[in-house]
């Protein structure tokens, strides 16, 4: 997103926007259903990377906005510290609201104006690249993954077919003496 920086999916652009638009009611059904904190790591199992990617994100987006918003707010960080998690409560706030805003809005888990406009002042300038999926890999696709992966089981294959092939080889020229 312009203007907020880089971050890393499992989901195409459309398919963040169409899910966000069709799955909104179905997000904030789960979130009401398990979307406390203290059931973070439960939701995370049952609503998996593999499972549902688009609900996955959402959830850990908003736990690190929220986490990096309650930290920035309560603790006694320098203000160098405290400048830095508002940075992320708010630039995960962005990515939330540009990526994941009808999901966000029908869970009830927007910011108010006020509290936008307070993280706003607070955050400092620049581009930000979440960390959020950062593991992920983004620079190919299923199908090229497919055809690495098939490639190098078939080297293996022949290789092993060398290997046994030249190891009979060399025992009938052992046997042989």
């Amino acid at each position: 997103m312009r203007g907020v920086g880089t971050f890393k999916s499992r989901l195409t652009k459309e398919d963040l926007q169409s899910a966000d638009e069709l799955r909104a009611k179905d997000v904030a059904s789960k979130m009401n259903r398990f979307g406390r904190d203290a059931q973070y790591d439960f939701f995370l199992r049952r609503y998996t990377p593999i499972s549902d990617p688009f609900v996955h994100e959402f959830r850990v987006r908003l736990f690190r906005r929220d986490r990096n918003y309650q930290f920035s707010r309560d603790s006694q960080h320098s203000p160098s510290e405290n400048t830095r998690l508002a940075t992320i409560a708010f630039r995960e706030q962005q990515l939330l609201e540009h990526w994941f805003g009808h999901s966000m809005r029908e869970s009830g888990r927007d910011w108010s104006p006020d509290r936008r406009a307070e993280m706003e002042a607070r955050a400092r300038p620049g581009v930000y690249h979440s960390p959020v999926s950062n593991q992920i890999i983004t620079w190919c696709t299923e199908a090229q993954a497919q055809i690495v992966l098939g490639t190098l089981v078939l080297v293996v294959i022949i290789v092993g077919r060398y290997d046994v092939a030249r190891r009979k080889r060399r025992d009938r020229r052992v046997s042989a003496l």
